[in-house]
C-alpha cells in the first residue's frame, strides 16, 4: 500500500479537507502497514523482517579492536562488524568476538579462536600438496659434477660448469709477498740509481739565471720600460681617482670673499644722482607722477605726489611718537589679558579664555612648548579631511556619515576585549568576498564556552558546525551543517 497522506484543505478549517474521521483512517492504515512490515501487525521488531529483492546499506565499523571489544558478543550474538584498524571482518559466535578468514598474530582480540587453525595449515611443510622437491645436491639444480679440484664458474647468462683454476691478471700491487729486493726477482746486475753511473749523460744545468744563454735583459727601472697600452695612465683626466668636480658655470662658484661684487651702492658706476632726466613716471595704478617730494612733514603732499622712504618713516615716527593704546581710545586691561576686537572697530583687552572670534595660523602646526596633549572642552568641526598618523582613540560612539575604507597594507583587524555585537536595521550583508569563519580542531571547540547559535569551521571534519538546543536526540551540542 502507498502511504496516504491526509488532505489537510487550502486554509484552516476552510472544510476542503479530509474530515477528522477519514484523517484518522489513513493515519491507522499508515501505522498498520509500518507495524506489519516492521513487526507482527500489533508489535514492533519482535519478529522477522522481510525486505524481499530489496537490499539493506548500512556501516558497521570500528575504529579499533579495543572498541570492538567493548561491544557484548553475547548480547548480539551474529553480529557482523569492520575494524578498520586492521581492516578485517568479525563476527560474533560463543560469546565471543571471531576474526574472518585470518589468524590474529598479536593476540589483540580477548578470547579469541581461530577456527581455520586446525584445518588450513599444521605448519608443517610435508603436510602441503603440490608442493615442489627441494634440492639436497647441486646435481638436482642440472650442473653436472666436474673433477677434483675444480671450481663453478659461470658464462654469465645462466651457464654453469665445473673448470680448472687459472691464472687470471691482477694489479701488481694486489699480489701478496712480493720480493723486496732487485735480488728476489733474480736480477743481478740492475742499476744503482746514481746519475754518475750512467754513460752519455748530458751535462745538468746549474740552475743559475746567469749561466742561460740568449736570456732578456731585465729592466731595472720603470723609464726602462715603455708604456704603449697606456697601461700606467693614458693622460685622460677623466681616468683619475679622486679628482676634484671642475665648475662649468658661474653658478657653480660661491663669492664669500665678495669678489666679484662688494654690494656696496658706491661701488657701483653709472649709477644716477638725481631725477632731473625724468619727466613722468606712470605707477601700475595709472596715477600720474609729476612731482617728487622729501617734505619729512607731508606738508606738500598731494594726490599725486611721490614721497621717498624716508619722508614715509618719519612722518609716521612723528605721528607715532609718545602715543600709546589709551591715545587710541582702547581701555588699558590687566596683567595677562589679551586684545580682542569684535570685528567692527572696536578693540577691548579680556581674559585668554574669553571668545577671541575666529583666527588663521600663520603656520600649520600646532604644539605646546613641552609637547604635551591639547585638551578642546567643546564639539569639533573640522571641514577638510582630517589626518591622523598615529592611533584614534574614542573613549564613546564612532558616528561615520559614510564608509569606512581601510588603505593600509595588509589585512585591518577588528579588536576587542569583549563581543563585537554587528546591529542592522535589516540584516548584515557581505557582499563582495566570501565569509570566512574560524577554524578549530574538535579539541579546540570542546574547549569553548558556546552559546546557542555560535558557529564555526571544524578544521578535522572538514563541516561547518552550530551550537544548537536539539542535537536530533534532545540534546544541546554542535551538529553539522549540511
Amino acid at each position: 500500500m502507498a502511504k496516504q497522506l491526509i488532505n489537510i484543505g487550502v486554509s484552516p478549517n476552510d472544510g476542503a479537507g479530509d474530515s477528522l474521521r477519514d484523517g484518522g483512517d489513513k493515519v491507522n492504515d499508515n501505522f498498520n502497514e509500518v507495524y506489519s512490515i516492521l513487526g507482527d501487525g500489533s508489535n514492533l521488531l519482535n519478529t522477522d523482517i522481510d525486505f524481499g529483492p530489496n537490499k539493506i546499506f548500512y556501516s558497521n565499523v570500528f575504529a579499533t579492536e579495543a572498541d570492538l571489544n567493548a561491544i557484548s558478543a553475547s548480547t548480539y550474538h551474529g553480529m557482523v562488524a569492520h575494524v578498520h584498524e586492521t581492516g578485517a571482518l568479525y563476527y560474533s559466535h560463543a560469546n565471543v568476538w571471531r576474526r574472518l578468514l585470518t589468524s590474529d598474530p598479536a593476540g589483540n582480540i580477548s578470547n579469541y579462536t581461530d577456527p581455520l587453525n586446525a584445518v588450513a595449515y599444521s605448519g608443517n611443510y610435508a603436510d602441503l600438496t603440490g608442493r615442489p622437491t627441494l634440492p639436497s645436491a647441486i646435481t638436482d639444480l642440472g650442473i653436472t659434477d666436474g673433477s677434483a679440484g675444480q671450481v663453478l664458474s659461470t658464462d654469465g647468462t645462466g651457464n654453469f660448469i665445473f673448470r680448472n683454476v687459472e691464472a687470471t691478471s691482477i694489479d701488481f700491487i694486489n699480489v701478496t709477498n712480493k720480493p723486496t729486493t732487485i735480488a728476489g726477482y733474480g736480477i743481478n746486475d740492475a742499476f744503482n740509481g746514481q746519475y754518475a753511473a750512467l754513460t752519455g749523460a748530458p751535462e745538468l744545468f746549474s740552475g743559475a739565471y746567469a749561466d742561460l744563454t740568449g736570456k732578456p735583459t731585465i729592466p731595472v727601472d720603470v723609464s726602462d720600460l715603455t708604456d704603449t697600452g697606456s697601461a700606467l695612465f693614458d693622460g685622460s683626466y677623466s681616468s683619475l681617482t679622486n679628482t676634484p668636480t671642475i665648475p662649468l658655470d658661474i653658478n657653480d662658484l660661491t663669492d664669500t670673499s665678495n669678489l666679484l661684487f662688494s654690494r656696496q651702492y658706491s661701488d657701483l658706476v653709472n649709477i644716477p644722482t638725481s631725477f632731473g632726466s625724468l619727466t613722468a613716471i606712470s605707477m601700475a595704478l595709472g596715477v600720474n607722477v609729476d612731482e617728487f617730494s622729501n617734505d619729512e612733514t607731508m606738508a606738500d603732499n598731494s594726490a599725486s605726489a611721490l614721497v621717498t622712504e624716508r619722508a614715509v618713516k618719519t612722518h609716521v615716527s612723528n605721528q607715532l611718537a609718545g602715543r600709546t593704546l589709551l591715545n587710541l581710545g582702547i581701555a588699558e586691561g590687566t596683567n595677562g589679558q589679551v586684545l580682542t576686537t569684535d570685528g567692527a572697530g572696536t578693540f577691548s583687552f579680556q581674559d585668554p579664555g574669553d571668545q577671541i572670534g575666529n583666527f588663521t595660523l600663520a603656520s600649520s602646526v600646532i604644539d605646546t612648548d613641552d609637547s604635551s596633549g591639547i585638551t578642546i572642552t567643546p564639539a569639533v568641526t573640522i571641514s577638510s579631511d582630517l589626518a591622523v598618523e598615529n592611533d584614534l582613540t574614542v573613549n564613546n560612539d564612532l558616528t561615520v556619515a559614510g564608509n569606512i575604507i581601510a588603505t593600509a597594507p595588509g589585512d585591518p583587524e577588528l579588536y576587542s576585549e569583549a563581543n563585537i555585537k554587528l546591529t542592522a536595521a535589516t540584516r548584515v550583508e557581505v557582499t563582495q568576498s566570501p565569509f570566512r569563519l574560524a577554524s578549530f580542531t574538535n579539541a579546540q571547540r570542546d574547549g569553548l564556552t558556546p552559546a546557542l547559535g555560535d558557529t564555526i569551521y571544524n578544521s578535522e571534519t572538514g563541516k561547518v558546525q552550530a551550537y544548537v538546543a536539539d542535537t536530533g536526540d534532545s540534546t544541546t551540542g554542535w551538529v553539522d551543517l549540511h
